[in-house]
């Protein structure tokens, strides 16, 4: 994307590298926050230009007990607000390497020159006035890079694929939430629809448990988070006795 956005710079700006570039950006910011292709996709200019920058809206008593890691996370990834479904407010979170292409996508006299109608409110804005589709910016770039199943990687699978990060992490009530608002949907929508959906969990996880009654281990690691069992022993057990069951027929 970088190099995308420096050629734009570097050369006569056109509609077609203008598009080009909000195909890159879009695509860019729905993987990143896992958002819907339509909260995305109509994003307005407005809303780029509310959006929460730095330290300078945090409170100082809550400043000074950031750690390094959040100070930095909070002083380069900035913050919009855009309207979610059924008109729910939801964030989009902006990485350092968006910041400037979007600078250059809000600028009027860039956009001017790009041909987009002055009219246009969309921070995505196609030739008329309106929005450039995120659902076609995303199949657009997943077919120009080597994907093994460019037709997977979709707004839903990724939104399903960090509902399913969130099981293998163990976050707690409070940090839930905080998922759950990010992706816009209620606890149950998220534990209900999106969790189950994932084999994922079904191999890694509560094969962990099967194996552990299978084996009539449970007393051993009884009071123990999930997490925390550790199986080594079992599983590269089983793998050895194959190996040395493998060598026995050889030898037959």
């Amino acid at each position: 994307m970088t190099s995308t956005f420096q050629k734009t710079q570097e050369t006569s700006l056109t509609s077609e590298n203008f598009t080009r570039l909000v195909t890159i950006v879009q695509t860019r910011l729905l993987l990143y926050n896992k958002r819907r292709t339509g909260e995305l996709e109509a994003i307005k200019v407005q809303s780029y230009a509310s959006r929460s920058c730095g330290l300078d809206e945090l409170d100082e008593s809550l400043a000074k007990d950031l750690t390094d890691v959040e100070k930095h996370l909070m002083g380069t990834q900035d913050l919009m607000r855009v309207r979610g479904k059924r008109g729910r407010p939801v964030p989009v979170l902006i990485p350092p390497d968006c910041r400037k292409a979007l600078a250059f996508l809000a600028n009027t006299a860039q956009r001017k020159k790009a041909k987009i109608a002055e009219g246009n409110l969309y921070l995505f804005p196609n030739s008329v006035n309106g929005y450039v589709r995120a659902y076609d910016s995303l199949k657009t770039m997943c077919n120009e890079v080597c994907l093994l199943a460019p037709h997977r990687i979709t707004s839903v699978s990724m939104r399903k694929y960090m509902a399913t990060l969130t099981q293998m992490l163990n976050l707690d009530k409070f940090q839930m939430d905080w998922v759950c608002n990010h992706l816009g949907h209620t606890k149950s929508v998220h534990k209900e629809h999106y969790r189950q959906m994932s084999g994922l969990v079904e191999r890694t996880q509560i094969s962990k448990l099967l194996l552990i009654q299978d084996m009539n281990l449970t007393s051993k690691f009884r009071g123990k988070k999930l997490e925390d069992m550790d199986i080594k022993d079992i599983v590269f057990q089983d793998d050895a006795d194959d190996e040395e069951e493998a060598g026995f027929q050889e030898n037959l």
